[in-house]
């Protein structure tokens, strides 16, 4: 699980070209992975934002994928990791019983990230007891603190967002 080049080893069952489709439900964001290849969904599941944030900065073993009780193993991931190349993020992580080696291309990945932040960080939340971007923030000042600060640690994200392709809206998106 420790591939780290732009490379993937194509004989290999576990490794996988992907995208990554996220969509918010409320306060909530889903992330679906599907297999370039075959159009095959490995899973649709939840989405840390927090570590979403941290897997567009760089390295990070925060769980990007988790349960909507923010608990990822209870939606069956274990051993996440989040690793950035030029051209790649690179998620290795144990899912129901299996090692995966998951590779986006990494201008697709921070355009749907930025697009489901800029959603989240363009409509203000009251409730924070619901969903799982507010189960992850005590407010929604907090949350946006760590966008503005993502932002201005990274001139390449930051040009990003303020493009006018990085819609507020994701695709397939809810809210």
């Amino acid at each position: 699980m420790n591939k780290t080049s732009d490379e993937a080893v194509d004989d290999d069952p576990s490794v996988f070209h992907c995208t990554l489709e996220l969509r918010t439900e409320g306060d909530w964001c889903r992330g679906l992975a599907r297999v370039e290849e075959d159009g095959r969904i490995l899973f649709d599941e939840w989405i840390a934002t927090r570590a979403l944030i941290a897997s567009l900065l760089g390295n990070t073993q925060e769980p990007v994928m988790t349960c909507s009780c923010t608990v990822p193993e209870c939606a069956g991931f274990y051993d996440q990791e989040s690793r950035l190349s030029e051209n790649l993020v690179h998620w290795s992580l144990r899912y129901e019983g299996r090692d995966l080696d998951l590779l986006f291309d990494r201008n697709a990945y921070e355009d749907a990230a930025l697009a489901v932040l800029k959603h989240f960080r363009s409509h203000p939340w009251e409730d924070a007891e619901f969903g799982t971007v507010p189960y992850e923030y005590k407010e929604f000042e907090d949350f946006a603190k760590l966008v503005d600060n993502m932002l201005a640690s990274s001139p390449r994200l930051a040009e990003k967002w303020n493009a006018p392709q990085i819609a507020t809206r994701p695709a397939g998106g809810g809210s």
